[in-house]
């Protein structure tokens, strides 16, 4: 099978007058939504697509470093497609006009507003529209070019390398498949996204090649053990190209060396824990983190207080740094209900300017059913269009009211706060505030010159903290200590001790928690302590360590997996026929018992020996369990070795293992 071709390339750009271009037409208006433009992907795709359906790709590439341009929107299929798309944003034209502050007399009048002017005149509406315009529109390409591979392989599915985003939800609704990216928030972002979750065979990958004397290509397998161990990647992919120093293989066909080197992690990988780690889930502890494809845009025309990026980068930092679970909701995802469903106990508002008036109404029936809120300043001074309002649109819920248009100010916070009893205390701490907010029901925990800084509601059934200031980052000495309580506050305690250097993250599987630890720089021999005892596997090892509450990590070794289970008795067995004909299938009945622990999602790794014990490597099986007991079926060649032949299992979680033999005769 050939697993990945890159069948086309997707390369978008502008020219001064603001109209598209793009290096496979030659037209005067490159636009998506020109006919012509799709023709010449189109076409040769057509003549080459059936040369390529022999070889069965997994993936259809659509570009290795795909891209697009900002700038463009103004040609007249752009034009015209971006009328239809603000249309169908706003409804009326009224609205529209409202949002944007102009005042078009018809449809046929509303055209881009240029970024520069928008930023002169503060339509920062009109100038996110004309950006997410331009998203959605290198999106649709993609989802055009996909439906078109579908006519000649209906099972197709296509691929961005290495490219271009925009606006995420959007564009991975019509992708398959994303190949890696260095921004850690995006990879957070991705796996908490619904198409991710929910559809197993989403693929995103690490990717091997290329530049690989930047990206530390050739210092082993640390970086796929770092995604992986993140829940960043479910697969990962090599690049091949000859003759060239960059790929897999050198220059004389032969693997690179520094693919040979790293080859026994690979293995060791491929082997039981990729697979083990593909069916585990973060563990979110109940933490939701609200995102929005304009707050992404809101820092291009609005620069008082920080962004979403800036705001969420500190905050998962921190989280991480802790080892506290979270993932990120849509505000798509959150109007359809995604805060009812008893997932979630807190969320997060980092860097939330602009939230929608029914994003806000479902926070607020959130929290009046019982849920907490923890946000920073200028949390909803915009609506959902990305409009500056007089009030914002949480702050009934938040319990306070402005007394102007938001006011920033740069205050150093020194002195103490009690947080449920808990305090607090940072000498230097330099933030942003917001001086317009004025607690109305709400309770100021700390004030310094008049400005509210811990501000605390209670609203309904639930409670609300509104951080009026922008959040510490990783890296301050008492960002962490903020955080714990915080937390705490929030009704949430750490699941183990905090290890300097070390990112700890946890998984569900089954009945099992997986704690994977990955040594950062400067990382030391440190002991992680946990909150309660269990019984603790090492399963790279595939080591039972005992009964335990506390674990010892060496920063000798940059990655760590662990199996935590409340019971530690395991029983694993293996049986088949007595006698195996060659040319018949051998037939082997499994079955994983863990004591008041559910076993879906574990993964067995199936040995088969040759009568002189070599590894018959072509049989090798990894079943994945979706119930105590599975069948597997081997077929023996007709040339195989008459004899003893054998069969190791492993339950690659807790090294558990089962043999079983039997005769292969003629």
């Amino acid at each position: 099978m050939t697993y990945s071709l890159i069948v086309t390339h997707i390369g978008r750009g502008a020219d001064e007058r603001g109209y598209p271009t793009d290096r496979q037409f030659k037209g005067e208006d490159a636009s998506v939504y020109n006919p012509e433009l799709l023709k010449a992907y189109t076409e040769p795709l057509a003549k080459e697509l059936p040369k390529f359906l022999p070889m069965k790709p997994l993936i259809y590439g659509l570009g290795d470093e795909t891209y697009f341009s900002y700038d463009a929107g103004f040609s007249p299929y752009d034009k015209r497609a971006f009328r239809e798309y603000v249309r169908q944003r706003y409804g009326t034209l009224e609205r529209l006009n409202a949002e944007w502050g102009t005042q078009f007399a018809s449809w046929d009048e509303v055209e881009p507003i240029p970024y520069e002017r928008c930023r002169k005149e503060g339509k920062i509406a009109a100038g996110i529209d004309l950006r997410m315009f331009n998203e959605r529109s290198y999106a649709d390409l993609h989802e055009m070019l996909r439906q078109f591979i579908r006519k000649f392989d209906p099972q197709a599915r296509t691929a961005s390398e290495l490219g271009m985003i925009g606006d995420v939800p959007y564009f991975f609704d019509r992708i398959d498949f994303f190949c890696t990216t260095t921004d850690r928030r995006l990879h957070e972002l991705f796996r908490s996204l619904p198409r991710v979750k929910n559809d197993p065979l989403f693929l995103l990958g690490d990717w091997w090649g290329g530049y690989v004397f930047n990206h530390g290509g050739r210092v082993g397998a640390i970086r796929l053990w770092r995604q992986i161990l993140r829940g960043h990647a479910n697969s990962s992919w090599f690049f091949f190209i000859v003759p060239s120093e960059e790929g897999a293989l050198a220059c004389d066909l032969r693997i690179a060396e520094y693919v040979q080197e790293m080859m026994p992690e690979l293995q060791e990988i491929a082997n039981g824990i990729g697979q083990l780690m593909a069916n585990a889930k973060i563990i979110s502890d109940g933490n939701a983190i609200f995102y929005s494809t304009v707050n992404e845009h809101v820092p291009q025309f609005y620069t008082a207080f920080d962004g979403q990026p800036a705001a969420q980068g500190s905050i998962i930092g921190v989280l991480d740094k802790l080892g506290v679970g979270y993932e990120f909701v849509t505000e798509d995802d959150i109007v359809k209900g995604a805060l009812d469903k008893g997932d979630y106990q807190r969320l997060f508002l980092a860097g939330s300017i602009a939230i929608s008036d029914e994003a806000a109404k479902a926070i607020a029936e959130f929290v009046s059913n019982g849920g907490i809120v923890i946000a920073d300043l200028a949390t909803g001074i915009m609506n959902g269009f990305g409009r500056l309002l007089g009030k914002g649109q949480l702050d009934e819920l938040f319990g306070i009211a402005r007394n102007s248009a938001p006011k920033p100010v740069t205050i150093v916070i020194k002195g103490s706060v009690a947080l449920n009893g808990r305090k607090w205390t940072t000498e230097d701490l330099r933030v942003l505030s917001d001086a317009s907010v004025k607690p109305t029901k709400a309770k100021a925990l700390m004030q310094i010159d008049g400005v509210p800084l811990f501000v605390v509601n209670e609203f309904g059934k639930g409670k609300v903290l509104l951080c009026n200031f922008t959040l510490p980052g990783e890296d301050h000495p008492d960002a962490a200590s903020l955080m714990q309580i915080i937390l705490n506050w929030a009704g949430f305690e750490l699941t183990n001790s905090v290890a300097e250097k070390w990112l700890l993250r946890r998984f569900r599987l089954g009945g099992l928690t997986l704690l994977s630890a990955i040594a950062l720089p400067g990382a030391k021999d440190v002991k992680v302590r946990l909150s309660s005892p269990a019984w603790v596997y090492d399963v790279r090892k595939g080591k039972r360590l005992g009964r335990t509450n506390e674990i010892e990590l060496s920063s000798k070794q940059q990655a760590w997996l662990f199996a935590l289970a409340p019971t530690g008795t395991v029983k694993l067995s293996a049986q088949t026929q007595k006698i195996v004909r060659c040319g018949q299938k051998l037939n082997l009945q499994l079955k994983l018992e863990h004591q008041g622990v559910n076993v879906t999602g574990r993964i067995l790794r199936v040995q088969i020996f040759r009568p002189d014990k070599s590894e018959a490597v072509a049989y090798r099986w990894y079943p994945s369990l979706s119930e105590p007991q599975t069948e597997i079926s081997i077929p023996i060649a007709l040339n195989d070795p008459v004899g003893r032949w054998s069969a190791t299992v492993t339950d690659v979680a807790t090294g558990t293992k089962a043999t079983t033999l039997w005769e292969v005769k003629q």
